[in-house]
């Protein structure tokens, strides 16, 4: 079996149905859906470590990135 689908069969074993739309909608606080947002990052140019708002403030780490050329 690829990598991919023993993952699959893990996550099948610890999850209900729905669990990432639920995670997506339901379980996380309500200032995440409507406090501010990171809009844009140029990937790869600019790598977004962490991003979470509290409702008023946005909490963003994020690193410049350059390519070996």
């Amino acid at each position: 079996m690829s990598v991919l689908a023993n993952i699959a069969w893990v996550q099948s074993l610890f999850m209900r149905e729905n669990t990432w739309r639920d995670m997506m909608y339901y379980d996380v606080p309500e200032a995440w859906h409507t406090g501010p947002v990171l809009a844009e990052a140029a990937y790869p140019d600019v790598l977004v470590a962490k991003a979470v708002s509290d409702g008023r403030d946005l909490d963003c780490s994020a690193t410049a990135w350059q390519r070996w050329k």
